[in-house]
C-alpha cells in the first residue's frame, strides 16, 4: 500500500487461556484483488503486524471508504500465526471484517462478516475540458550547458590610434662576430702582473774550503742525566769469619700462668714409708657401729688423718702401722 492519509487502525493484545502473552504475526489481506488509490492502481497484498513480547499489536490499514479509493466497501481477511513461549502453536480461525478510514478498532471488537470484494463504480462519460489553470511558479534554474563550438573569426578591425602598453623585454640575442683588429695604440698599456717564479737552475760546483774560524766560548754545563739502570749482581763472596759472641740479653718477663691441667691417672701405690710420729689425739668422735671381729693376733686398721688422706673429699688412706 502507498502512504496512507487518515488510516484505519487496528490494535489488540493477544493472550493464551492462562493470560500469558502470545507471539507471532497477524496478517490483514484485502478481499479484493486490486485497489485503486487516487493516481495509483496497485495489487492488493497482505499487511503483516508483528505481535511484541507483551502480546500487543498495532497496524495501520487503508480504510474502505477513503476519498477516491476504488472499490469501496471491501473487507479485510485476518489470519493468525501465533505461538506461546513454549513454541506451541495456537490456532485462531480466520475471518473477514470491514473498517473505514479514520476508525480505530480493538481486535476484540472486530465483527466477523462475509468477505466482500467491494462495490465497483462505473465511470460516466468524460466532461468538457475545464479552463486552463494559472501558470505555475518558475522552476529552478537548470545546470549550465556545455560550451558550444567557437564561431568563425570576424573581420579585422581598424588600426588603433592609442599606443598599447610596452611589452616585456625579450631575451638577449646571440653575440655578433668579432670585428677587424684596430690600429696600433700609441699609448703604453698598464704593467701586467708579475709572472710566476721559474724553476731552480742546476746545482753549481763546490767552492774552496774557507779558513777555520775562531774557537767559540765554552757552553754551559748540561744538566745531570738520569741515573742508569742497576747492573746485575756480582758473584757471591767467600764466607766471612764468625763474629764475637754478643752479650747475654736481659731476662724477659715471666709469661702468664697456664691453665691447670687435668688430674692425671692415679699412680701405682708406692712402698710404705716409715711410720711417722704419732700425732696428737683427736677429739673423741661419735661411737661407731660395732665392727666385725678382727683377726686374732693383728692390730686394728684405722683411717689416717694426715695427708694425702682426705676423708672429707672421699680420698681415704688407711693407717696400717
Amino acid at each position: 500500500m502507498p502512504n496512507i492519509e487518515n488510516p484505519a487502525v487496528v490494535t489488540g493484545k493477544l493472550l493464551d487461556a492462562s493470560g500469558r502473552p502470545l507471539a507471532g504475526i497477524v496478517r490483514f489481506t484485502p478481499d479484493t484483488p486490486m485497489v485503486t488509490v487516487p493516481g495509483t492502481v496497485i495489487t492488493a497484498h497482505s499487511v503483516e503486524a508483528p505481535v511484541d513480547a507483551f502480546g500487543v499489536l498495532r497496524v495501520e490499514l487503508q480504510g474502505n471508504d477513503a476519498p477516491g479509493i476504488l472499490p469501496t466497501g471491501f473487507t479485510y481477511n485476518v489470519t493468525f500465526e501465533l505461538y506461546d513461549y513454549g513454541r506451541e502453536y495456537h490456532y485462531i480461525a480466520p475471518f473477514s471484517f470491514a473498517i473505514a478510514a479514520g476508525e480505530t478498532k480493538d481486535m476484540r471488537n472486530l465483527v466477523p462478516i462475509s468477505p466482500n470484494s467491494g462495490n465497483p463504480v462505473t465511470a460516466g462519460p468524460s466532461g468538457p475540458a475545464g479552463p486552463q489553470g494559472p501558470a505555475g511558479p518558475t522552476g529552478a534554474t537548470g545546470a549550465t550547458g556545455a560550451t558550444g563550438p567557437a564561431g568563425p573569426t570576424g573581420p579585422q578591425g581598424a588600426a588603433s590610434t592609442v599606443p598599447g602598453p610596452t611589452g616585456p623585454t625579450g631575451p638577449q640575442g646571440p653575440a655578433g662576430p668579432t670585428g677587424p683588429a684596430g690600429a696600433d695604440s700609441t699609448v703604453p698599456g698598464p704593467t701586467g702582473p708579475a709572472g710566476a717564479t721559474g724553476p731552480a737552475g742546476p746545482k753549481g760546483d763546490k767552492g774552496d774550503t774557507g779558513n777555520t774560524g775562531a774557537t767559540g766560548a765554552a757552553g754551559a754545563t748540561g744538566a745531570t742525566g738520569p741515573a742508569g739502570a742497576t747492573g746485575p749482581a756480582g758473584p757471591k763472596g767467600d764466607k766471612g769469619d764468625p763474629g764475637d759472641t754478643g752479650a747475654t740479653g736481659a731476662t724477659g718477663p715471666a709469661g702468664p700462668t697456664g691453665p691447670q691441667g687435668e688430674t692425671g691417672a692415679t699412680g701405682a701405690t708406692g712402698a710404705t714409708g716409715p711410720t711417722g710420729p704419732t700425732g696428737p689425739a683427736g677429739a673423741d668422735g661419735a661411737d661407731g657401729a660395732d665392727g666385725a671381729d678382727g683377726v686374732d693376733g693383728h692390730n686394728p686398721i684405722t683411717v689416717s688423718a694426715t695427708a694425702p688422706s682426705s676423708p672429707a673429699n672421699g680420698d681415704i688412706w688407711f693407717d696400717i702401722s
